[in-house]
């Protein structure tokens, strides 16, 4: 008999990749509303939720390479979503913070799914509805810990030249 984690983990792995799939896409498509790629966006996002951030903090927050950030965070500069000020507590260091307008923008975004969301979330207990919270900061906290392999899969057309040869 398998242990309950080893069926929950199978039972889960389906339903969070089907709803992560969506969710991006729904997010890409969000994104797209206000002339930004996704990955832009959730940086935008990130430094919403986080507060302000140095530049090597958020590198380190998406997992990508400072200069990658940088390029990132010079259009959404430009788009008027970030600006760079100098930290509170220490003025020769520049931080990035989320303007308040572009916020109001990026959740006006998201009123469509306000209502179904809302009726979906009504539906919990208050106990239901704080496991759901927590499972949620839990397993966002995991993702922001971790990161995937850096090695790349090879693509489906290519997966069958197993010998390095030229197909």
């Amino acid at each position: 008999m398998p242990k309950k984690s080893t069926d929950r983990l199978a039972r889960y792995i389906p339903t969070v990749q089907l709803f992560s799939a969506r969710l991006g896409l729904f997010h890409q498509k969000v994104a797209e509303q206000v002339g930004l790629t996704s990955t832009e966006f959730k940086c935008f996002r990130l430094l919403e939720k986080l507060g302000p951030l140095s530049m090597t903090a958020l590198s380190r927050e998406v997992g990508l390479k400072i200069g990658t950030v940088s390029g990132l965070i010079d259009k959404l500069e430009a788009t008027g979503f970030v600006v760079r000020q100098r930290d509170e507590t220490d003025k020769r260091r520049l931080v990035l913070v989320a303007c308040p307008e572009a916020s109001a923008r990026a959740t006006r975004l998201y009123e469509e799914q306000s209502e179904p969301v809302s009726a979906i979330l009504d539906s919990y207990s208050e106990p239901e509805f704080n496991l759901l919270l927590t499972f949620l900061t839990d397993l966002g906290n995991i993702f922001a810990r971790t990161s995937p392999p850096s090695r790349k899969e090879p693509h489906p057309e290519q997966a069958s030249t197993h010998s390095g040869e030229k197909p």
